[in-house]
């Protein structure tokens, strides 16, 4: 008896080592936020994955009642939960005309208290309908879940200003006999509610997936006797194949003895600071010594010529422009423009570094210089043959990232130098256009869809030429030319003519001018200027331009100062933008990226004066940035046709404000089509932080 007992009391503590099913902890709710029915659990949505939603319940005038939810959720930083509902009973009614129904976009966040362990409880804190004034979802809580075997309970307290549901204390059970189905009843602080979740099992889907279906069979409230209700969820890893926590970085050792001698204090600091991010190895820097070359000209060495026109002749085979060669004492220096991997440039030095650690391991240290437009972004030194282990058994990756400058080039002897000319190469890039209204008065889904062809032509060094062309393709009744929304519908029309010239000053500076048509009506000028620190986690952003509409003399002068905090260990930018915006509006505004592979998660907020009214107006949003090109894209010697490396879509609502008035804009950034970051350094993502932390994207790009 005493033996059995035991056996019991371990069956149940210890659910996973005996296989007992367990609930999924991060199933959404019918109300959009991780938890049962009705009542939030003490679990959030798990880092790196997103919930998409449809649900058929509200709480409206003293009853649940059917209607549609379309919800998602979003695990973007380790314990925080960021989610959204738009919620409607008819589509297409217009609430100037037909008030009483709700039709509402809202935001929640709810955050896991981190630091109490695994097997005491889970504690979290929520917010539902963040600065919302139509007051239909709005509720606080905090909540709390332990798991006993198949058993998970939850118990909390809330307060709700919109409606007595979560207005108390709520809690909880979840039953699963079995991975694939889950018994629930909760105490919504009010009544009894009751059901079931059915879960694909576990090897159903590709890893990172899976589909809820929870239905809420039952409930004690009076006035809603009889009625069921049901809501669907996929759950899918964000950035393609990413789930739960950032994969293990292979570690690094700095190349003091690599490095340029003025370098070596600045990249020492660097990466130690790095490393400690990442698992350790026990290794000395002095393995990484590069070893005495002899200088000869016979076939074979490092500065023979026939060597470093094969080095060459390969590197172009492999698709890249502009490649030139040549030496730097016994370094070999490869620079060369990728034109190819625009998704992320990482790629390309992944490809080009992979081939020098095989075919050219006789060099004791090698130097790749990544150019755009004639310009040199960023630099890459590395040990060839340690590289090739690095390669081959993921031992520690032996390089070191810096900016170089146009002078770091003047003393290397060059066998080919071809990072000069004009190349008379159209490159076209043709992207969706979508301009939408979303859960408005005047309708649940309102959109203008189009396509842009942007062509654009190198002239010579730091210098594009651009037009963009756009055509709707189709829209909706209030984006005709007699709809409320007519002055944000796409035009059949030329969107923007500018040519462009980038300059760099020293390693850390850039400076962009941009001169032509934006916006289909104005034309003018603007300028940025650039500055970033040596490791590229500091930037510091100064834009101003002055237009003028081709027809209503209309003036558009702005002036911006942006400063963007790069965090490598989770891979996030934040960027605040201060000043007068496109429309003359006054503030600031946040935006914060979280980034996944190729693919983003950005919040903002935004807080700005109005020109004429001085009415102060807030706004928060949530926008996604989606690769829409193949990770390498098509090339020919005359032409190049390709998709947008990184198209971004997004929706705002006002917070704080009682009127809650559609508006589109507020604190708008007129950005050109080809911004300094875009031509130069891939969208933000050419900084040896950025590389540093994405240095097993390299590794693999070169298998």
């Amino acid at each position: 008896m005493i033996k059995t007992r035991s056996a019991v009391l371990v069956f149940t503590l210890n659910p996973v080592a005996a296989g007992i099913a367990m609930a999924a902890d991060d199933s959404l709710s019918l109300n959009g936020f991780t938890g049962l029915f009705t009542v939030p659990n003490g679990h959030v949505t798990e880092y790196g994955t997103g919930v998409a939603s449809y649900a058929d319940m509200m709480f409206f005038r003293n009853q649940y009642v059917h209607n549609n939810n379309v919800m998602g959720s979003f695990g973007v930083f380790p314990h925080v939960e960021i989610s959204g509902r738009i919620a409607w009973f008819n589509t297409h009614s217009n609430l100037f005309e037909e008030e009483g129904e709700p039709r509402d976009l809202s935001a929640n966040i709810k955050i896991n208290i981190p630091y109490i362990p695994n097997n005491w409880f889970q504690l979290a804190i929520g917010k539902q309908d963040i600065g919302g004034e139509a007051d239909f979802f709005s509720t606080k809580y905090i909540a709390a879940s332990k798991t006993l075997g198949p058993f998970r309970f939850d118990i909390g307290y809330g307060s709700n200003s919109a409606n007595d549901r979560l207005d108390g204390e709520f809690g909880g059970v979840e039953f699963a006999p079995f991975d694939w189905i889950s018994i629930i009843a909760e105490y919504d602080a009010q009544d009894v509610n009751s059901g079931f979740r059915l879960s694909t099992p576990e090897n159903w889907l590709p890893e990172g997936f899976r589909v809820d279906l929870t239905v809420l069979a039952d409930t004690s409230h009076e006035n809603s006797a009889g009625r069921s209700f049901y809501g669907i969820n996929v759950k899918f890893p964000l950035g393609g194949g990413f789930t739960g926590k950032r994969p293990d970085q292979p570690a690094r050792q700095p190349l003091a003895s690599v490095a340029p001698r003025k370098d070596q204090k600045r990249m020492v600091l660097a990466q130690s600071r790095i490393i400690k991010r990442l698992p350790q190895r026990q290794e000395t820097t002095t393995d990484l010594a590069p070893q005495a070359v002899t200088h000869s000209s016979q076939p074979g060495m490092p500065n023979n010529p026939s060597k470093l026109a094969n080095i060459q002749s390969k590197i172009e085979s492999l698709g890249f422009d502009r490649v030139s060669v040549g030496t730097r004492q016994n370094q070999l220096v490869v620079a060369f423009e990728n034109n190819i991997y625009n998704r992320s440039e990482l790629d390309a030095i992944g490809v080009v570094l992979a081939w020098i650690a095989r075919e050219a391991s006789d060099y004791p240290r090698a130097t790749l210089v990544l150019k755009n437009q004639g310009i040199p972004v960023i630099s890459v030194e590395t040990n060839p043959s340690r590289y090739y282990e690095f390669l081959k058994n993921n031992e520690p990756a032996p390089i070191y990232a810096y900016y170089p400058s146009s002078s770091d080039m003047d003393a290397v002897n060059w066998y080919s130098d071809k990072s000069q000319g004009f190349i008379p190469k159209p490159r076209i890039t043709i992207s969706p256009v979508l301009n939408s209204g979303i859960a408005t008065e005047y309708g649940v889904w309102d959109y203008s869809f189009g396509a842009a062809i942007n062509g654009a032509i190198h002239l010579w060094p730091g210098a594009i030429a651009s037009a963009t062309y756009t055509q709707e393709l189709d829209s909706s009744e209030d984006f005709d030319e007699d709809g409320p929304f007519r002055g944000a519908r796409i035009k059949n029309d030329i969107k923007e003519m500018t040519i462009q010239q980038g300059l760099k000053f020293g390693s850390l500076i850039y400076n962009n001018l941009h001169l032509g048509k934006i916006r289909y009506d104005y034309s003018g000028f603007q300028n940025q200027t650039l500055f970033h620190d040596p490791s590229g986690q500091h930037q510091l952003s100064f834009r101003f331009g002055d237009y003028e509409h081709e027809d209503t003399a209309e003036t558009k002068d702005f002036q911006l100062l942006s400063y963007r905090y790069y965090w490598p260990a989770y891979d996030v930018a934040i960027t605040t933008t201060a000043g007068e915006f496109w429309d003359g509006d006054k503030g600031y505004r946040v935006n914060t990226l979280f980034r996944f592979g190729d693919q983003t998660v950005e919040l903002f907020y935004k807080d700005v004066e109005a020109p004429i009214t001085e009415e102060q107006t807030e706004f928060i949003g949530i926008a996604w940035t989606l690769p829409l090109t193949p990770q390498r894209d098509w090339d020919s010697d005359y032409l190049q046709v390709k998709g947008n490396e990184a198209w971004r879509w997004g929706m705002q609502t006002r917070i704080n404000n009682d009127r809650n008035t559609v508006s589109f804009g507020a604190a708008d950034i007129a950005i050109p089509e080809w911004t300094l970051e875009r031509s130069y350094l891939n969208n933000d993502k050419l900084s040896p932080e950025y590389l540093y932390r994405n240095i097993d994207r390299i590794r693999k790009s070169g298998l």
